[in-house]
């Protein structure tokens, strides 16, 4: 590696890389960002004691009953991911727009960045014990029937999850989180063929559900990771499963307000460039820092296994 003061932060290939976008990856709708000064802090986690009726008549020359938070704090501690790709000279003399190939590059270690990251929000879903949750079957009948199988009721289950999350955190949901897979099922059923009827076209998605279904913001978490080994014959997964998680994200993200989870953001995302002439190859490195967290697992209900 070349000393520090050889490696520089390549302004345009960072802005490049910021404006990269892939509509596939869906962790900030669910883990807003809330940028941090500091790699290590607290955030705050509200108690079910705010959510006490407290007396508040003023008696006569008496002061107002003074209350307070019924808080408690919990850290984050963010970490730095990063990847590199060198640039072969030969390479760089031979091609017809040498600066495409940091373009290039910039974008595939962007991708790789961003996969990595989706990766870690939605095994944080699947991986953390959610108190509120359901696991659907094949043999079960009505609310506990997965969607693909006759006599099932996703509405049922859609209005179970949201009864849970009001009456928990206090708060309406606003997103339902699932795969295409799972999309394309509840789309064929008849509670949403029905529900279609009265949806304008053009608020219908590609995969056949309305954007709003049954008061949720339906989001499709459609990212995608080969699970083979390296070098093995690809095989192909979604990274959301076969779950579908109800949740409430504030549109105000911050350290001390209620909402699902948060990507605690220390350094966003940047693109730095240097040259090793050992190797006869120039380098690019784009990287973020941050930490992903569920804040309010009472704002959240997570259906398990909603397809066979």
């Amino acid at each position: 590696m070349p000393m520090e003061s050889q490696i520089v932060t390549s302004t345009a290939l960072t802005n490049l890389s910021i404006r990269y976008q892939n509509p596939a990856y869906v962790h900030e709708k669910i883990f807003p960002i809330v940028k941090v000064s500091k790699s290590v802090g607290k955030f705050y986690q509200f108690g079910k004691e705010n959510f006490l009726i407290d007396e508040d008549r003023r008696r006569p020359f008496a002061g107002a009953n003074r209350i307070d938070y019924d808080l408690s704090t919990a850290s984050f501690n963010t970490q730095e991911y990063a990847l590199e790709h060198g640039i072969d000279w030969k390479l760089r003399e031979t091609a017809d727009k040498p600066i495409d190939l940091e373009e290039a590059g910039t974008f595939m270690l962007t991708e790789k960045i961003l996969l990595g990251k989706e990766k870690r929000a939605l095994d944080l879903i699947t991986t953390s014990n959610i108190s509120n949750n359901k696991t659907l079957t094949a043999g079960g009948s009505g609310k506990n029937k997965q969607w693909d199988g006759s006599g099932s009721d996703p509405q049922g289950n859609f209005q179970d999850a949201i009864s849970a999350i009001q009456k928990n955190a206090n708060v309406e949901p606003n997103i339902v989180v699932m795969n295409p897979d799972v999309a394309l099922v509840l789309a064929k059923h008849d509670d949403v063929v029905e529900q279609r009827k009265y949806t304008d076209p053009q608020l219908i998605n590609r995969y056949g559900l309305p954007n709003i279904l049954w008061g949720l913001e339906v989001v499709i978490a459609s990212a995608s990771y080969n699970t083979a080994n390296r070098g093995k014959t690809a095989s192909m997964s979604y990274l959301l499963g076969k779950k579908v998680l109800f949740a409430y994200v504030t549109p105000n993200p911050g350290l001390n307000v209620k909402s699902f989870g948060f990507t605690f953001q220390y350094q966003t995302r940047k693109v730095r460039k240097w040259t090793e002439e050992r190797v006869k190859a120039d380098f690019i490195e784009v990287s973020e820092d941050y930490d992903i967290q569920i804040v309010d697992e009472n704002c959240a209900y997570l259906l398990d296994a909603v397809i066979a």
